[in-house]
Formats: structure tokens, C-alpha cells, sequence
């Protein structure tokens, strides 16, 4: 598929957002993409009008907090849960699904794969 084909496909599918969301997670995996981390420390996630800031250390950081090629998955989790609903994000890399159910009011408890290079938040952050 040639670029300006799959820049139709985006806009086609979701309009100016997905486009934008499209040539956003292309900047991230290639060589620009460190470089776009490190100038906007923070991106936004919005999915079915659930947005969250998060920040951006590293260009794999600023691919998640994107979406990462994943936005019709957290759509549909978006709508199946509740307020009251408990979730557990087992092995959270930077927790873009975590964040979006905690913003629904969902309860969200974290666990860290051992094998994980991140730490997990302390209190204060």
C-alpha cells in the first residue's frame, strides 16, 4: 500500500483525527519519533471522548500514548465497562488501558510483570 493510499484510508475511516493519529504513530516508530517524545513530554490519548495526558519519556511512550494501533480495542472496552467494575491491568506497560477505565470510574489495580524494565509509580507521582 503507498503512503498517500493509506493516508486516504485513515481519513476515509475516522476523518482529520484518525489521520493525525495515523501520521502520529508513523512519526513514533521511525527515527523521528525520539526526537517528537522528547519535544512534547506529554501526549494525549482521547478514545470515544475519554482523554487522558500522558507523559512521554521515550518514543515507544509517545507510540502508546497514541493509541498503538489498539484504539478499536480500547473503543470496545470502553464500552463494555462499568463504574463499578474492577479491573487488572496484569503486566502494564505504560497503561493506556488502565488509565482510559480509571477515567471511567472503573476501579484499577496495577500488577508489574517481573520481567518489566519500568518501576511502578510511587505514591507521589
Amino acid at each position: 500500500m503507498t503512503v498517500a493510499t493509506r493516508l486516504i484510508e485513515l481519513y476515509r475511516t475516522g476523518g482529520r483525527d484518525e489521520l493525525a493519529r495515523g501520521i502520529g504513530d508513523w512519526i513514533a516508530v521511525n527515527p523521528p519519533g525520539h526526537l517528537a517524545a522528547q519535544l512534547t513530554q506529554t501526549a494525549t490519548l482521547s478514545v470515544d471522548g475519554v482523554s487522558a495526558t500522558i507523559a512521554v519519556d521515550s518514543k515507544e511512550d509517545l507510540y502508546r500514548a497514541r493509541g498503538h494501533g489498539e484504539r478499536d480495542v480500547m473503543a470496545d472496552l470502553l464500552a463494555a465497562i462499568e463504574a463499578d467494575d474492577v479491573l487488572w491491568d496484569i503486566g502494564a506497560n505504560v497503561g493506556t488501558y488502565a488509565v482510559l477505565a480509571a477515567l471511567t470510574g472503573a476501579t484499577v489495580s496495577r500488577r508489574w510483570a517481573s520481567t518489566s524494565t519500568r518501576r511502578p509509580p510511587t505514591p507521589e507521582s
